[in-house]
């Protein structure tokens, strides 16, 4: 505590304690300045406060929405700007509705869209499969998933990974499918890369080896004879750690397994 220049005056702290309750207790605490701010807390007093709104300590801190007072225009507004691609299908297989991330997303309008429209955004190579899925999916009202390209407003294909699931009108009826979609492309292409790679190390490793039935070393491209573990480890990613296995420690090594078995030291 700081020096107080007032003297002997008597000095008070309050403190604020909030609950989760709404409520919040303030604790006044009365003490003697005596050269130093000397405070005595047996002397504290607790006032019990309860608030119609809470105290906001902190700027950044906000009041949770209610979600059962949302408007309509705050639940369009979730729907609208939610960061995915949002979709709904009637019960007779045609989309009757996109949200502005969608439409944003492939730079159609909402008409342009509606009954198959969108799936003139498709990539060809994925037409076929992607109404596949969805027609069976549809007809027997289970929840389907599928990924695909899509042609982005700059016309540039993106991967997408799409969910749909039936959903139910007012009086119970089967009213059709909502879906939704994220932007994958970054997985898909690490994936095709990776799958790629190892295709090439495996197409380097095919094939007949030329091997020395005595030293076992490989004959390269070259002509050049290497040891085998340098010839893999310069075609693959592989690598190697040595040991003994039992038929070659049996042969090279008796005196050390017997006792190995043993429980005995082998002699020098």
């Amino acid at each position: 505590m700081g020096q107080n220049p007032d003297g002997n005056r008597p000095l008070s702290a309050p403190l604020w304690y909030p609950h989760t309750d709404g409520q919040i207790s303030v604790v006044s605490i009365n003490g003697q300045n005596r050269g130093r701010l000397d405070l005595d807390f047996r002397r504290a007093e607790v006032v019990r406060v309860r608030l119609q709104k809470p105290i906001v300590t902190n700027p950044l801190q906000v009041t949770p929405m209610d979600s059962a007072k949302l408007s309509s225009t705050e639940y369009q507004t979730l729907v609208e700007q939610a960061p995915i691609l949002i979709w709904r299908a009637d019960p007779t297989m045609g989309c009757d509705y996109f949200n502005d991330r969608w439409l944003a997303f492939t730079g159609r309008t909402m008409e342009q869209e509606r009954g198959n429209g969108w799936a003139e955004g498709v990539h060809p190579d994925d037409l076929a499969r992607c109404f596949k899925i969805y027609t069976e999916s549809f007809g027997l009202r289970h929840i389907f998933e599928m990924e695909y390209r899509l042609r982005r407003s700059d016309g540039v294909f993106r991967w997408l990974f799409d969910r749909g699931v039936p959903f139910n009108g007012p009086s119970g009826q089967f009213a059709g499918y909502i879906g939704s979609c994220i932007d994958v492309t970054e997985r898909v292409e690490a994936q095709t890369e990776l799958k790629a790679l190892q295709e090439a190390e495996m197409k380097a490793l095919r094939g007949l080896l030329p091997v020395c039935a005595w030293c076992r070393k490989v004959r390269d491209d070259n002509g050049y004879w290497e040891q085998l573990e340098r010839y893999i480890s310069g075609h693959s990613k592989a690598t190697f750690t040595h040991g003994v296995c039992p038929d070659c420690a049996q042969k090279h090594f008796p005196n050390y397994v017997s006792h190995l078995s043993d429980g005995t030291p082998p002699s020098s």
